[in-house]
């Protein structure tokens, strides 16, 4: 779809759940904005090719790596001290923050996280509070991954 302005487009889809919002930038184009659904058509297709690749064992031995690679991210943060991890860790998803810090603190630090390229991370509101979300999800990523990813957090901060 090619438009003059697409500004009336990204105000008919107004609902932008607090993980999906980042900063704007004007060379990057934000195609969830221009649809009121973020996923296409035949979704069912793309587990289906993940069933019939790993089979139901090897999906239940990614997702229990994923899950443990999550859990040890968060004892790395913990065994820190300067950081909060701000909702139980269950599956591979880890919400944490700063200890002390604020709101903002906690901005710069998705901030300079994201902009060096080496980790993609988003964020949530966790009891009104500003926090930042690392999940695991990529077949590929491994234990050593998540160690240069937590060091990488530490060495931020």
């Amino acid at each position: 779809m090619y438009l003059r302005d697409a500004t009336p487009m990204r105000e008919a889809f107004p609902l932008v759940p607090e993980y999906l919002r980042t900063a704007e930038h004007p060379a990057a184009v934000n195609l969830k904005d221009y649809s009121f659904q973020l996923g296409r058509r035949f979704r069912a297709l793309k587990l289906w090719f993940v069933m019939r690749a790993y089979g139901r064992r090897g999906m239940t031995e990614t997702i229990e790596a994923h899950c443990e690679m999550a859990c040890e991210f968060a004892r790395r943060l913990e065994a820190d001290g300067r950081f909060l991890i701000a909702a139980p860790v269950e599956f591979s998803l880890v919400c944490f923050r700063l200890l002390d810090g604020s709101d903002d603190d906690n901005r710069d630090l998705l901030d300079a996280i994201n902009s060096t390229g080496e980790a993609f991370l988003s964020h949530a509101s966790v009891g009104g509070r500003v926090a930042l979300r690392m999940a695991v999800g990529n077949w590929q990523t491994t234990p050593a991954d998540m160690a240069r990813m937590a060091a990488l957090v530490m060495k931020l901060v």
